[in-house]
């Protein structure tokens, strides 16, 4: 039974795969991964199977009815049937058709307009391993496998057991290698007795293992994630940034041997905060792009050393940049601190624009959008940095406007491998 159990359990699996390899893009449109942590692997949202089961088709008007034997109507069309007897109690009887005198197209029994009352499907979420899914999401999203950049690595020692001694402490006793010591010395010496075998080891049969100080390289990385949240930037866009931030660790969390993620958030001032509030805190003040940039040199310089590091700065704002300091415009603040302080130390600079479900932005300035138009004029700050930095491959502006189009935000920023 149990390997029976086993083998339908392994072909329900290969058709989840199948299903999932074929989808995984429409999935990932629709926000539906659900990534349940580092190392637990990824839920899918499915629909369960559901058991086929018999219908008959409506009458059509023009079939000809007779009565039978027990005054039933019985069908003489040709691929019409029709059950005899009143039936049981339970027994499907297909979706109940419209009434046509009904002005809102509902019926009386409830039609296609009306809420239905029933269970519908039932959904299920299934997991898929870490590493499976990986190597399905870079197939799909045609991604490379990230290169850590230079010698950022974090030496890490550990005592392995690499060798077999006989002389050592107690505690380090390999009892296997002793027995068997023990064992080929009873026989060679033809004291060993199959019937009533006694095997007691002395000093010399003694084994022990040996510990040898084992330095390995380790990669890390750490990403900053920083996002506006003046009155600007909506619920939606915070929604599009919680799903693009999760595909991301997950991606960086598979190339690393570790990821750690720091959140910062701004409006006319910056702060260093949780998971949960960067995603629901929303402001009213202005907003000062530099504040976030000052925030994320302040922690990398005091925790994370770019020699020890690889740096991800991620940065999501709707473009607007209403800081001024003696005359000087916030943008070229920021170009300074990117190209003099970031760029030389980090992996890759990401600017994400969002701009959940304004269509029309870009816009030519008519209302209508300028698809030759990558950054709305109004939100200066991702134009500034195409001016600043055209050709400069450490940095990255892409856009965030829907569900649909993260996938390709999610090639937009890892395409290079860095």
């Amino acid at each position: 039974m149990a390997g029976r159990i086993n083998q339908d359990e392994k072909e329900f699996l290969d058709i989840i795969r199948g299903k999932l390899r074929k989808d995984l893009l429409k999935f990932i449109q629709k926000g539906q991964i659900t990534i349940v942590g580092p190392g637990h692997g990824i839920a899918i949202p499915l629909e369960t199977i559901q058991i086929p089961r018999i219908h008959f088709a409506p009458i059509p008007p023009d079939a000809e009815i007779k009565e039978g034997e027990n005054g039933n109507s019985e069908d003489i069309g040709s691929d019409i049937g029709v059950g005899k007897g009143p039936g049981k109690p339970g027994t499907d009887l297909g979706p109940v058709e419209p009434d046509e005198d009904d002005e809102n197209g509902e019926g009386k029994e409830g039609g296609e307009r009306q809420a239905g009352l029933g269970r519908g499907p039932e959904i299920v979420e299934i997991e898929i391993p870490s590493e499976e899914f990986y190597e399905l999401f870079k197939e799909v999203l045609e991604l490379p496998n990230i290169k850590p950049k230079g010698e950022r690595q974090i030496k890490t020692e550990s005592w392995k057991y690499t060798d077999i001694r006989s002389a050592g402490p107690e505690s380090l006793r390999h009892k296997k290698r002793t027995y068997k010591q023990a064992l080929k010395r009873t026989i060679s010496e033809g004291q060993y007795n199959p019937d009533e075998p006694v095997i007691i080891p002395i000093s010399q049969d003694k084994r022990y293992r040996v510990p040898e100080l084992v330095t390995k390289p380790k990669n890390n990385a750490v990403v900053f994630n920083m996002m506006d949240v003046s009155g600007s930037m909506s619920r939606d866009d915070r929604e599009l940034v919680r799903y693009f931030c999760a595909l991301c660790e997950f991606w960086l969390s598979c190339n690393y041997d570790g990821v750690e993620i720091v959140w910062i958030i701004h409006d006319g001032e910056a702060d260093r905060v949780t998971r949960e509030a960067f995603l629901s805190t929303q402001r009213g003040g202005g907003t000062v792009i530099s504040t976030a940039h000052k925030k994320m040199l302040e922690i990398m310089e005091e925790e994370y050393p770019p020699e020890q590091w690889n740096v991800y700065p991620f940065y999501f704002s709707d473009g607007f940049n209403f800081g001024n300091f003696d005359g000087i415009d916030d943008n070229e603040i920021c170009a300074h601190l990117i190209g003099d302080r970031i760029i030389p130390f980090v992996n890759q600079y990401s600017y994400c624009e969002v701009s959940a479900h304004r269509y029309w932005w870009p816009s030519n300035g008519k209302g209508e959008r300028d698809p030759s138009q990558k950054f709305h004029p109004a939100g200066s700050f991702g134009l500034m940095l195409l001016e600043k930095f055209e050709g400069e491959l450490l940095v990255v502006c892409t856009n965030l406007q829907e569900m649909e189009k993260v996938p390709n935000t999610i090639k937009d920023v890892f395409k290079q491998g860095r």
